[in-house]
């Protein structure tokens, strides 16, 4: 049949979540939400941006917490009690819904930082951190360099953990 597909972006909160404090209980009604809106208006997957800046809306074990999730100490324990990504997948193939992971793992930063400065805004669990020989600061943002094998080899291992771990559509690639 047709893909009739909405996007739900995380990246600076634009469509979910609609903070970065949110309980889980919270969290669950907000993608509750987004799949009754999609089941009333006819679409049957959803493109979510599970890795919005090189840093992830599931459980990862190779990127950091978004930042735009979970603020403060609370994002480093929040996984235990909820996954949105595991959520949002179970509420939509309840309803024959589609989600498929979006993810833009090259973007780093939307400005230019100094590496002293990445180190403060950045998870030490950031690959940016972890591998600051990917990293490119072109004056437009910080970006993992796509020519890179290693960052080429690290997106591989990005959609395989999805696709592995989570009953998801497909991954997109985005950014």
């Amino acid at each position: 049949g047709d893909l009739r597909a909405m996007t739900v972006r995380t990246q600076n909160n634009a469509d979910f979540p609609s903070s970065s404090s949110l309980t889980s209980d919270e969290l669950k009604s907000e993608l509750d939400q987004i799949v009754t809106f999609a089941a009333t208006y006819g679409y049957n997957a959803i493109f979510f941006e599970a890795v919005p800046q090189c840093d992830a809306f599931y459980k990862s074990s190779l990127l950091p917490v978004s930042r735009f999730w979970q603020d403060g100490e609370a994002k480093h324990s929040f996984f235990d009690s909820f996954d949105p990504l595991e959520y949002l997948t179970n509420a939509a193939s309840e309803i024959g819904i589609q989600v498929y992971a979006a993810i833009d793992p090259l973007d780093v930063a939307a400005s230019t930082l100094s590496a002293e400065q990445l180190k403060n805004q950045l998870d030490g669990k950031s690959p940016a951190i972890k591998n600051p020989e990917w990293l490119i600061n072109n004056g437009n943002g910080c970006y993992l360099d796509p020519e890179n094998a290693e960052v080429q080899a690290f997106i591989g291992e990005i959609a395989k953990e999805l696709t592995e771990g989570y009953n998801i559509a497909g991954v997109v690639l985005s950014g």
